[in-house]
């Protein structure tokens, strides 16, 4: 489970201007808002509405919009070597079809200045901001995700003529053609392979997302986006995991699996908590730099679908909440207390107890007095749990928001440390997350068994630090050990 940023304009100064189409302003907005908080750089915006004459001669330019129509971008159209035309796309002798395309490029003019241009056909595709992953320009559809760079249709680089680009290079990544159904409810619209689900499935997986989403409106009363749209379906180039699940904090999930079987009958976790979990994202991500160089911080993604949504999904459906029965309330509050076992100087445990003492509308109100736009749902984290404290009044609680941190325990020490694996059955992360820290097995050569450590032995202290009592504490430490 991953939560994705679109941060597109950061490599630029802080002489920029955004120019955006008219109906994109909160996206447009969303997009400054996000680089003035992290850069502390001002970012200005101008509604497409007219050229702009000799701007890109002062002010780097990011473009946000559809190029059809546009005063601004019909200035750019001999520059740019790709065209388009309604839901096609034409890159040299090829033209991809599609209502849900994007294209992000990155050049710089010749007075020097920055020029950044994403273009899409239509709203819906707006929320989808694909990485540029050192490229000059990348081609996508949002239908295949933006985590990787294996989910781009296109990279390449440009090479320029005169005053004009020309693609030096182009890579094309062969997708298969999903043929995605669309399924509608009142907040909901779903992207299914009837490959993976038929309609009745499909309504089935519909009415769980709605009860999510109607479980942090309700009991929370929050502010999340009109639609949410999900694409699930068959993938079976993710790699090893039995699935990939992202979000974007806009308004998108994608749900990945490379078999039926694996999401039908889960062998590990729960697919309710990870819906939860990225829906819990959508609707208000704090921002923290307590790891760099992670910017989100999780307390409320791990308390909320733990302490608040998988138990309204079994007050709601019971046990017909998923497609097999299974035990997946125990991916709740149980689960909760387990991760959050000698961790309570986290910002999770304590929007746990505030919720068990004053319950859940009370933290929906601080949510919406630390935000300034309901589209913009990432205000700094310690802002936030100080609200919180205030409206609640309780000394004693105030007390331990001073004290506490933000949780460290959704960044993987593998993947975010880059550490290779030193070889513990279970895993250290696993460890943390089930609060048992005896080693059933060592793997062979590894690094821990070149340390010495045996089946059965139990892990009691890393860095000095009691991993039973402190266990928030010790994971930090790894996290920021150098």
């Amino acid at each position: 489970m991953s939560f994705i940023l679109p941060l597109l304009i950061f490599s630029l100064s802080s002489n920029i201007a955004l120019i955006y189409s008219p109906p994109l302003y909160e996206i447009a907005d969303y997009i400054k808002e996000m680089y003035e908080k992290i850069e502390e750089k001002e970012v200005l915006l101008f509604p497409d509405t007219s050229e702009y004459q000799d701007i890109e001669t002062k002010k780097d330019i990011f473009f946000f919009g559809y190029p059809e129509n546009s005063p601004f971008y019909k200035r750019f159209k001999k520059i740019i070597p790709v065209r388009f035309k309604g839901d096609s796309v034409f890159v040299k002798d090829t033209v991809i079809t599609a209502n849900d395309w994007v294209f992000h490029s990155r050049f710089k003019n010749s007075y020097g200045k920055e020029m950044e241009f994403v273009l899409f056909p239509n709203f819906e595709t707006a929320s989808h901001l694909p990485n540029l992953f050192g490229y000059d320009f990348v081609i996508a559809r949002k239908r295949d995700g933006k985590m990787y760079k294996r989910d781009l249709l296109a990279y390449g680089k440009f090479k320029k003529k005169e005053n004009k680009l020309e693609i030096d290079f182009i890579k094309w990544i062969p997708k298969p053609e999903r043929n995605l159904k669309i399924l509608k409810g009142k907040h909901i619209k779903l992207y299914y392979s009837p490959l993976f689900l038929n309609r009745k499935e499909a309504k089935k997986f519909l009415r769980l997302c709605e009860v999510i989403y109607k479980g942090y409106t309700e009991q929370y009363e929050i502010y999340m986006p009109d639609t949410i749209y999900i694409y699930l379906y068959q993938d079976t180039t993710i790699g090893k995991a039995d699935y990939k699940c992202y979000s974007s904090p806009i308004n998108t999930v994608w749900l990945k699996y490379k078999n039926k079987e694996n999401f039908f009958k889960p062998k590990e976790g729960s697919p309710i908590y990870t819906l939860a979990h990225e829906f819990a994202r959508i609707s208000f991500q704090p921002l923290s730099n307590e790891y760099p160089p992670s910017l989100g911080a999780d307390d409320w993604s791990h308390y909320a679908p733990l302490c608040g949504i998988v138990p309204y999904v079994k007050e709601k459906l019971g046990d017909t909440a998923w497609f097999y029965p299974y035990n997946y309330e125990d991916f709740g509050i149980p689960l909760f207390e387990k991760i959050y076992k000698g961790a309570e100087n986290t910002y999770a445990w304590i929007l746990y107890q505030i919720d068990k003492k004053y319950g859940k509308k009370i933290i929906g109100e601080a949510i919406k007095k630390s935000i300034e736009h309901s589209w913009f749902r990432h205000p700094d984290m310690r802002k936030f749990m100080k609200i919180l404290g205030q409206i609640i009044g309780d000394k004693k609680i105030m007390e331990k928001i001073k004290k506490a941190y933000p949780t460290p325990f959704e960044h993987s020490l593998l993947k975010w440390k880059r550490w290779k694996d030193p070889g513990f059955i279970p895993t250290l992360q696993k460890m943390f997350i089930y609060h048992n820290f005896k080693i059933e097995n060592i793997k062979e050569n590894s690094v821990a068994e070149k340390a010495g450590f045996k089946k059965g032995d139990e892990i009691l202290m890393i860095n000095g630090i009691d991993i039973n009592k402190n266990k928030a504490d010790c994971y930090k430490n790894l996290l920021l050990f150098k």
